[in-house]
């Protein structure tokens, strides 16, 4: 009883510290570049190389640990539909721009429920996603060839 004990202090602290196996900054910024450039278009990224700007927007959870994270899932799907709602929401809003679903399952789901509509897929046919951790790369893969939108799931070198 006591090792399961010492087992579960130890993850719990694990948890609680800033050890983040999901990404460190560089990484992230690496993955955000790489996926950010695969799906502008050629316009923007000329924009861009001009002193321009990019329009990308980030849809976030932050990162609670290990336990954290679990305990955060489950407490979440509580009011799940909400979650779905707002995040819906948030690509009819910037449909015309990068958006950016880091660390979240909250766009996955909603576009598997906008997939569900003749407006959302047309909507979804509009978009494109980059997906940094917490999405199902096969699911996205299936979906985009269903409702049209890009996407990317970019990996470190």
């Amino acid at each position: 009883m006591k090792k399961l004990f010492l087992i579960f202090l130890s993850l719990f602290c694990i948890s609680c510290s800033s050890f983040n196996p999901y990404v460190d900054p560089k990484t992230r910024e690496e993955l955000f570049r790489k996926g950010t450039f695969e799906l502008m278009t050629e316009e923007e990224k000329q924009n861009l190389y001009a002193g321009g700007t990019a329009s990308v927007v980030v849809y976030t959870e932050p990162y609670s640990g290990i336990i954290g994270q679990s305990i955060r899932t489950v407490a979440n799907n509580l009011p799940h539909k909400k979650q779905i709602e707002k995040a819906v929401n948030y690509i009819y809003q910037y449909q015309d721009k990068i958006i950016v679903s880091d660390n979240t399952y909250a766009i996955q789901e909603a576009i598997e429920y906008m997939g569900q509509s003749e407006n959302g897929r047309k909507t979804l046919k509009n978009c494109r996603f980059l997906f940094l951790n917490r999405a199902d790369k096969e699911k996205i893969a299936k979906m985009a060839k269903e409702y049209g939108f890009k996407y990317s799931y970019p990996k470190v070198d």
